[in-house]
Parts: structure tokens; sequence; C-alpha cells
């Protein structure tokens, strides 16, 4: 079956067979057709790259009145001496807030004409038993009437994906936690490709409220390292740092089994160098060299890779130095023996 755009891929019922992936595949198409074809992408891009709706961050970028007001006190002006400078800078904001209104309209306008454009892209791709099983859903006319592309793609993904929402709730709990831990990066596999499917598999339990991330210990944790912020700020930083965890563990084994042991030996020497959240996680994969065989005294002796340290005038002799071949690594720090 061809859909109305051969450069994107057409999504498929998971009683059609489809390519696992299919979804993933489908979304950076659906992206670059929207960067070619549409006008004014950022916003309607943001939908299909992120799945979020654009609109929240529209009105947060928005001039408040309260703000202007904010502006002329901050400028510590007498409102008696300078009266006329005062009414000069009233006069200036209020134009500024007047363009930004305008210019915020035309985002809204141009977004909303997108949306439409967007959900009859997304609709002529999908096979007609995807149609069909997109029409069952609730709330599907409301949605479709509103251009709800975002509730379209979420719908899509978990469909696209084998979850059924009908299904018992349990069940499907237990089957996306599972999918999230059995993830693993191919020996064959770049780390691209390994970073999509696991945000995909991410978003796909977060579209369905599992939560498999917030573990009593790491927010503890987090809360002594943040002792000033809210719970939703350390229940963030929690989650953040637990994805990070599987994404770092759930990599080539091949590849990264001497990072692993890098790592659990800096926290032996009180140095907690795990990423933070996904993204360093992925720097620290990416930019990480596997140690060079030949400097193994037997298959089992882990190579120990030395780092330069930021007080390191401070610990005097203790301070780490380069190896033989003159190079510092940025995992693991090693002292030379007193």
């Amino acid at each position: 079956m061809k859909g109305m755009n051969n450069d994107i891929t057409i999504l498929k019922s998971t009683s059609e067979g489809p390519r696992k992936d299919q979804f993933i595949q489908f979304q950076l198409e659906l992206e670059q057709y929207i960067l070619k074809e549409f006008t004014s992408t950022d916003d309607i891009a943001n939908i299909v790259k992120d799945l979020k709706d654009p609109s929240d961050n529209l009105n947060t970028q928005m001039l408040r009145i309260e703000n202007i007001k904010n502006q002329i006190d901050n400028q510590g002006l007498d409102p008696d001496v300078d009266k006329k400078e005062i009414k000069l800078m009233k006069q200036s904001i209020k134009d500024l807030y007047q363009q930004e209104m305008r210019l915020c309209a035309d985002r809204k306008q141009q977004l909303r004409s997108n949306k439409s454009k967007l959900c009859g892209t997304i609709w002529s791709q999908c096979t007609s038993t995807m149609q069909s099983e997109l029409v069952n859903l609730n709330n599907y006319n409301e949605k479709i009437k509103d251009y709800d592309c975002l509730w379209l793609l979420e719908n899509l993904k978990l469909l696209s994906s084998g979850i059924d929402i009908k299904q018992n709730s349990s069940y499907t709990a237990f089957e996306i936690a599972s999918s999230i831990y059995h993830i693993r990066q191919q020996q064959n596999e770049g780390l691209d490709s390994y970073h999509k499917r696991f945000e995909s598999t991410i978003k796909t339990a977060k579209l369905m409220g599992i939560n498999y991330d917030l573990h009593d210990n790491i927010v503890e944790s987090e809360k002594k390292a943040h002792p000033t912020e809210n719970d939703d700020e350390i229940n963030k930083r929690a989650t953040n740092r637990y994805e990070a965890m599987i994404f770092l563990m759930r990599a080539d084994k091949s590849k990264y089994k001497h990072l692993w042991n890098d790592l659990i030996i800096n926290m032996s020497q009180g140095v907690d160098r795990y990423p933070h959240d996904i993204s360093s996680a992925r720097n620290m994969l990416y930019n990480y060299s596997m140690p060079n065989s030949n400097n193994n005294t037997n298959d089992t002796q882990i190579i120990l890779s030395q780092v330069i340290s930021d007080d390191s005038e401070s610990r005097g002799n203790n301070a780490p130095i380069p190896d033989t071949d003159s190079k510092c690594n940025p995992i693991v720090t090693c002292y030379k023996d007193n």
C-alpha cells in the first residue's frame, strides 16, 4: 500500500505485521517532510519531534502587563522627577507589547493552519486498518474536528506499538515496563539508533502513565543533594537519573563493559561520575574509547584510566598523572602509589 507521500513510512496496524520501529521511522520522515513543505515550521515540527503541544510554550513567551510594569519599576526612576522618561518608556514598551501580541497571534494562526495540514498528511499515511482503529477510539470525532494532531500522533504511537488500551491494565503495565528493561543496544547498532529506540520506549510508558522511575532511595539522594528544590523538581531529577542509568547499562556490553567497571571503581574512591540524565549518558557513551587490549596482562585485568583533577595542585604528591601513553581519561581517577 502507498500513502499520499512516498517519502513517509506507512503506519500499519500490528495485525498487518509491520516492522517494529515503524513509528520511529515515520516520525523522522514526517519531521523532514514538514521542514521542507510547511510554512513557519518551528512550532508544528516540535509536535512531531517531541510529541509536545507548542501552545503552552507560545503562551509563556508572550509579554505580560505585569512584567512590563516591573521593567519600569526596576529602572529606579522617580515618578515626580522623571515623568518624561517614564512616559517615553511606557510608550516604547506598549508599542513592543502590541508588536509581540501581533506576532503571537500570527504564530497561533499559522500553527492552526499547519495542524490542519498535518492531520491530513498523517491520516493519509495510515493503512485502512489503522484508520479504523483510530476511528474506534474515544473522543475521535472531537479531536479530529479540532485538528488535534498531538492526540493523533500519541495514539498512533500506542497502536503501532501493539498497545491495547482495552487490555487488563496490570498486564499492559507489565508489558511496557518489561520493554524498558529488555531494550538493548545491538552489537552492530549505532548509538543514535539505540538512543531513538530508547527514547521512544520511554515515551510509550509515559503516554500510558506507567511509573517505573521513582525509587525512594534515588529521591532521597536527590533531596540531600538539592535541599532547596521542591518535590516536582526533585522527582524530575530522580527520573532523569534513573533513565540515564537504564540507558547506560543497556548499551552494548562488548563496547562499554570497561566503562561500567571504571564507574564502579570511581564510586569506590568516593567519586560519582554516573550520568544525571539521558543526554549526559549519551555523551558519555559517545566520547568513550575502549582501552587497548594489548595493555592487558591477562584477560580479566581491568585497565584503570587517569583523569586530571580540578584541584590537582591541592592534592600534592597524590595528584593524578597520565598513563604511559601520556593520555588522561575523563572517567576514572587513579593515583600514584605512595
